[in-house]
């Protein structure tokens, strides 16, 4: 199971692992993490799961079109998640940003009921020690 303290640790892995990470999204459900990155696809950032052992898995397509793939926001330089689409970023210098600060990672809170798929909380982590907590 994953938390929080050990996202730093799977972030700096995945960043050895791709040099186009972007950013990553944890969740306590597993130990797996979603890791978007720039590629050459139409919007020039994709998705993909990183498994325990290193290995790389695509996202499915029920995942990239209901929930943890990227769209961009009509006529603008905005992306968003499919599932969070109010939580808005941009990419920069191959970087992700949200209100100006870069991304780091995002952490998942647990599911707020047995039949609920929404986490009760997002926490984002961004360079230089800022953290952002939502309730959802």
């Amino acid at each position: 199971m994953l938390t929080i303290k050990n996202m730093p640790n799977i972030l700096h892995e995945c960043t050895e692992a791709d040099k186009t990470l972007l950013f990553i999204i944890g969740r306590p459900k597993d130990i797996n993490v979603v890791v978007y990155h720039k590629d050459d696809s139409v919007i020039g950032l994709n998705a993909y799961w990183r498994l325990q052992d290193g290995s790389r898995c695509p996202i499915s397509f029920i995942e990239r079109t209901l929930a943890i793939g990227i769209n961009r926001a009509a006529n603008t330089q905005m992306y968003f998640i499919v599932a969070f689409p109010t939580l808005k970023f941009t990419i920069t210098n191959n970087k992700a940003y949200r209100n100006g600060k870069e991304i780091l990672y995002v952490f998942l809170g647990k599911t707020s009921g047995y039949f609920s798929i929404r986490p009760s909380s997002i926490q984002i982590q961004y360079k230089g020690g800022d953290l952002e907590h939502i309730n959802t």
